[in-house]
């Protein structure tokens, strides 16, 4: 008799049973909380080296000296406006693609600004009408804003800058040759550049670079104009 006793208090109560189901669900449903990981809120994670080389080998540069014809704005004319996408994607990326865009300062015929790219320039010897000078002044702005980016808005930028392959058109000359001098000045590891002077002003354009030298330049590719240039970097 004492053993029967024994069997049946031994045996779940429904309310029991009902106790352990109840708390058997709660631990199942807890349990993704406790293993949950925190959102990434950052950006892209780090990836290895060689994945940014690879996206690199696909953004090849215009090779100096050029004409930028429309066979290599076809195979060389994206890559800016890529880097400029890839390094304000997120803030790992940024940290990789940003010294990449900023290798080059570039302003070249029918470079693309987005939705509407530069026109073909008319040069100093041709007539020019109202839409000419208005196309001739986007020309100065752009190479203004590069400029402006590396030496005041962030001048750690500066020293990323390798090459320069611009035109300089003429617009606001004095403004323009003043600037460009004096940014030159501020980029130690420039050491290539080709530059094509669309001014009429030579006496002008002497005077603005007269009082610089360019050490850190060894290799230039420029106008017929421009030969005077070479008298400002003594390691060519």
């Amino acid at each position: 008799m004492s053993n029967a006793r024994q069997l049946r208090s031994s045996k779940p109560t429904k309310r029991r049973r009902q106790n352990l189901n109840a708390s058997s669900r709660l631990s199942e449903t807890s349990e993704p909380a406790e293993v949950s990981q925190p959102v990434n809120i950052q950006g892209l994670p780090c990836l290895a080296d060689e994945i940014y080389l690879e996206i690199m080998s696909h953004l090849p540069a215009f090779p100096l000296p050029t004409d930028h014809n429309d066979e290599d704005i076809a195979l060389y004319g994206d890559r800016r406006l890529a880097l400029d996408a890839l390094s304000q994607t997120c803030r790992s990326l940024r940290r990789v693609f940003l010294r990449y865009r900023w290798q080059r300062i570039e302003v070249y015929q029918r470079m693309s600004l987005g939705r509407k790219p530069l026109p073909k320039i008319r040069y100093k010897n041709q007539n020019l009408d109202q839409k000419a000078i208005s196309n001739t002044k986007r020309y100065v702005v752009e190479l203004l804003r590069q400029l402006e980016t590396v030496t005041i808005r962030e001048p750690a930028l500066a020293e990323l800058v390798n090459v320069m392959d611009i035109i300089v058109a003429d617009y606001s000359p004095d403004t323009v040759l003043e600037e460009l001098a004096r940014c030159i000045a501020l980029m130690p590891n420039l050491h290539t550049v080709q530059i094509y002077f669309d001014i009429n002003n030579s006496h002008l354009t002497r005077r603005a670079f007269s009082t610089y030298i360019f050490p850190q330049i060894r290799t230039a590719y420029l106008s017929t104009n421009a030969s005077f240039f070479l008298d400002h970097c003594p390691n060519i």
